[in-house]
C-alpha cells in the first residue's frame, strides 16, 4: 500500500471513530432529556400552588342522566366512557355522544336506585381489562337486586361501541349487611362506595363503603367487607370467577382474604397514580371531617386508615368512643370540615396530562355539595398543602382521566367537563 492509499485509509478510520462518538454522544444525550423530563413528569413536589386563573372548565357532555363516572379503556382509541348510576354506559368519540347506549344494566339494579336520587346504589363504575386492546373485557360494580355489592364482566361486542350482553359471567355479589330502613320500611342505601380499577399490578381494587351501617367499632378489623378496597385477582387460571392474590395480607391470618386495606367509611373514589402507582383516596366523613388519604406505591398491604375511631385527624365521637385506638393508623394527608355547604369528598386524580403544565405534580379533589375543587400538593419540604383551585355550581359525582391522562369533572346533574387551558368565564 502507497502513502497516499494508507492516509486516506487513516482519515477513514478517524472520520468512523468521530462518527461513532457524536452518535454516542447523541444517545446519551437524549437518554439524559428523557431521564430529566421523566423526573419533572412523576414530580409530586411544588414550590406554590397551580394559578387558578390558569385552569378553566369547558363542557363536552350534556344531558346524561345521574351520571357517576367517567373513563377511559387504555386502548388508544381516545374514547371516554361515561357511568349513569341508572345503569347506561356511554360512549364519547370524536367529539359527539353515542345515542345508543355502551351498555344498560338496569334490570340488575336494587329499585332503591330509582326512587331517590341521593340513594348511593345502582350502577356505580367501569373498569377496562389492562388488555382490554386485545381481549375485550370489562367489568361493572353495582348495587344488585338483593341490595350486594355486585361485579360482573362483560366482553365487547364485534362493534367497539356495543357490549355483548351475552357475555355477562357475575364475578361476584357481597353481601355487607341489611341496611339501616325508614320508618316506613325502605331500604336506606348509602356509603355505598362502589368504585372499582386496576392497579399497576394488573389485580382489580374494588372499594366498599359501609353501607350505612355506621357504629362506634365498625371497621376496625378486616373481618368484614365494608369499608374495605379489595384486591381480587380477575384473570386468573382459577376455576372460580376470581382468585385471592398470594400477596393478600389477610389470606393466612385474621381477616377476610379479599380485603387489601380497611378501616374506610365510604371510599367514593380512588386513583393510581398513573406514574408512581401511589393510591389517593377520598374518603367521605360521618360527622365532622372529610379526608384526603395516601398510600405509597411501596407501602405494605393490610393498612388501616382508622375508621370509626378516626374520621380525619379527630377522634370519632371522643366523648363517647371507648374502643381502643387503631395501632398504626394510616392517617389522612389532608382534612376539611362540614362547613361551608360542604359535605361529600370526591377523590380525584394525580394531574399527569400535557396540556394543563400549570397542574403538574397536583392531585384533584372536589365536594358533592359546595361544587369546590382543590389542588393538593406537596411542598419543596414534602408537607402536604391545599388550595383552592374553583367553585363551580355543580354537583361534583366524580372526576376522570382520559387516555392521554387529561382530567375531566362530572357533573351529577348531567354534564362533563373537560379541565383546559385558560381563564374560567362561568
Amino acid at each position: 500500500m502507497n502513502d497516499d492509499s494508507e492516509q486516506l485509509a487513516i482519515i477513514i478510520s478517524v472520520a468512523a471513530a468521530v462518527a461513532v462518538i457524536a452518535a454516542v454522544a447523541v444517545v446519551l444525550a437524549i437518554v439524559i432529556i428523557a431521564i430529566f423530563a421523566f423526573a419533572i413528569l412523576v414530580t409530586n413536589t411544588r414550590s406554590a400552588p397551580p394559578d387558578p386563573t390558569q385552569v378553566r372548565l369547558t363542557q363536552v357532555v350534556s344531558g346524561i342522566r345521574q351520571p357517576v363516572f367517567v373513563t377511559h379503556a387504555g386502548d388508544a382509541t381516545n374514547r371516554l366512557f361515561i357511568v349513569s348510576k341508572l345503569g347506561d354506559i356511554y360512549v364519547f368519540e370524536n367529539g359527539a355522544l353515542q345515542t345508543v347506549p355502551f351498555l344498560n344494566i338496569s334490570g340488575q339494579l336494587h329499585p332503591d336506585t330509582f326512587q331517590r336520587p341521593e340513594a348511593q346504589s345502582g350502577l356505580q363504575s367501569v373498569a377496562f381489562d389492562p388488555d382490554y386492546a386485545n381481549n375485550g373485557f370489562l367489568y361493572t360494580a353495582y348495587t344488585d337486586l338483593d341490595g350486594k355489592a355486585a361485579l360482573a364482566r362483560y366482553h365487547v361486542s364485534d362493534d367497539p361501541n356495543l357490549v355483548d350482553w351475552s357475555s355477562r359471567q357475575l364475578i361476584a355479589a357481597f353481601d355487607l349487611g341489611a341496611p339501616p330502613v325508614t320508618s316506613e320500611g325502605i331500604p336506606q342505601l348509602s356509603n355505598g362506595a362502589r368504585h372499582i380499577t386496576f392497579g399497576p399490578d394488573g389485580l382489580l381494587y374494588y372499594s366498599l363503603g359501609d353501607s350505612g351501617l355506621t357504629d362506634l367499632g365498625a371497621g376496625l378489623l378486616p373481618n368484614s367487607m365494608r369499608g374495605t378496597i379489595l384486591r381480587l385477582d380477575v384473570n386468573s387460571q382459577s376455576a372460580e370467577p376470581y382468585s385471592i392474590p398470594a400477596s393478600n395480607p389477610f389470606v393466612s391470618s385474621a381477616g377476610l382474604p379479599e380485603v387489601w386495606v380497611y378501616g374506610l367509611h365510604n371510599p367514593w373514589r380512588f386513583s393510581f397514580d398513573r406514574s408512581t402507582g401511589d393510591l389517593y383516596l377520598g374518603d367521605v366523613g360521618a360527622a365532622n371531617w372529610e379526608e384526603v388519604d395516601f398510600l405509597a406505591a411501596d407501602s405494605p398491604a393490610g393498612q388501616t386508615f382508622g375508621w370509626s375511631y378516626y374520621e380525619g385527624n379527630s377522634v370519632l365521637f371522643g366523648e363517647i368512643n371507648s374502643n381502643p385506638a387503631p395501632a398504626n393508623a394510616v392517617m389522612p394527608v389532608l382534612e376539611y370540615p362540614h362547613d361551608d355547604d360542604a359535605c361529600a369528598i370526591i377523590g380525584g386524580y394525580m394531574y399527569r396530562g400535557s396540556l394543563l403544565p400549570n397542574l403538574s405534580g397536583v392531585y384533584t379533589y372536589g365536594d358533592y355539595c359546595s361544587g369546590k375543587v382543590w389542588a393538593a400538593y406537596r411542598d419543596a419540604s414534602g408537607v402536604w398543602q391545599s388550595a383552592l383551585l374553583m367553585d363551580t355550581d355543580y354537583q361534583i359525582s366524580s372526576f376522570g382521566e382520559d387516555d392521554a391522562g387529561e382530567l375531566y369533572l362530572v357533573d351529577f346533574g348531567g354534564g362533563i367537563y373537560r379541565f383546559e387551558l385558560g381563564e374560567e368565564t362561568r
